[in-house]
């Protein structure tokens, strides 16, 4: 940075960045304004001269303005009344758009066109004494649409949604088929809800587990999920039999989702490949995401989402 005039009583200017910078963002915390401090963009600057658009944090006037300074003369273009509330230390941010210029503090905002302001250096300004910290500067966002992706926080709260009931689930109507038998002909969801003549919730609110018991000794869980979780994909399903030496692995799982990802059916495998019973005890269930965040050559933490949870069911 280099001070332009610091011994003048005029403002001041230490200038940074490089002569080509137009459109950007640009924060800087301002911790103590002195008579006024704030940002100037689209610096020309000689011995005795300089010239730029300023946004200035104003103490005595108490405003947020932007002004073109040209010499020794400025020309206000916008400004703000900045509330008794609104103090030292201050977080301004600049938005240097293309047609304009945009400056913030809190809900405080004021814009004025950039004319023919466009491309230059940067520079700290200030008018008494003043103190800056936390400059950062990025390019500004081509396109940004803010919205919510979930109800869960994360993972962890979607799988803890679950109330901790393990609900039976009962056939409407003698099934047509049997677990085994759907198995072997590796049927889809909707063939399977048919044969079975499974009943869904018609709103759910939660995760939610049921077991359903096929006469033939082959039991099975319905999982439903307000949102997606894509069993099978990447999130894997592990179970396990507490018995009196721990939890015992049941291997392998055999998961059926629906189109939505909303509704897996979770059938363990014995041996043989014949499906199992589920007999009275207690039972862990386990959900692994691994989700990509972006493509690496070997995935990590970083490159991908990992969470693990599980939950204990009582049969």
């Amino acid at each position: 940075m280099t001070p332009v005039s610091p011994n003048s009583a005029a403002p001041e200017f230490a200038i940074f960045g490089d002569p080509s910078w137009e459109q950007f963002q640009l924060t800087i915390r301002i911790e103590n304004a002195g008579t006024r401090a704030g940002l100037a963009i689209a610096v020309t600057a000689t011995p005795t001269s300089s010239l730029a658009l300023v946004a200035w944090v104003d103490e005595g006037q108490r405003k947020l303005r932007i002004v073109t300074h040209t010499g020794n003369v400025e020309n206000e273009l916008a400004s703000a009344p900045m509330p008794d509330g609104v103090v030292a230390p201050y977080t301004l941010q600049l938005l240097a758009f293309d047609d304009e210029l945009q400056a913030q503090i809190n809900s405080i905002t004021v814009k004025a066109p950039r004319g023919e302001f466009r491309a230059g250096r940067l520079a700290l300004a200030t008018q008494g004494a003043a103190s800056f910290s936390t400059l950062t500067v990025d390019g500004i966002d081509a396109y940004r649409f803010e919205f919510t992706a979930s109800r869960y926080d994360d993972f962890a709260v979607h799988i803890g949604s679950f109330g901790g009931a393990l609900t039976p689930v009962e056939s409407l109507a003698s099934p047509a088929k049997t677990i085994g038998q759907l198995l072997t002909a590796q049927a889809k969801f909707d063939d399977w809800l048919a044969s079975l003549a499974l009943p869904l919730r018609a709103t759910v609110d939660r995760l939610e587990i049921c077991v359903h018991r096929d006469q033939q000794g082959g039991d099975l869980l319905l999982i439903e999920s307000p949102e997606p979780l894509p069993l099978g994909g990447d999130v894997t399903v592990t179970m396990f039999r507490e018995g009196s030496g721990g939890f015992e692995s049941i291997q392998p799982i055999i998961i059926v989702s629906d189109a939505s990802q909303c509704r897996s059916l979770v059938i363990p495998i014995g041996f043989g490949g014949t499906p199992i019973a589920l007999g009275p005890g207690t039972y862990r269930i386990g959900f692994s995401l691994d989700r990509v965040r972006y493509r690496a050559s070997t995935p990590d933490t970083d490159s991908n989402l990992r969470q693990t949870e599980s939950l204990i069911l009582s049969v």
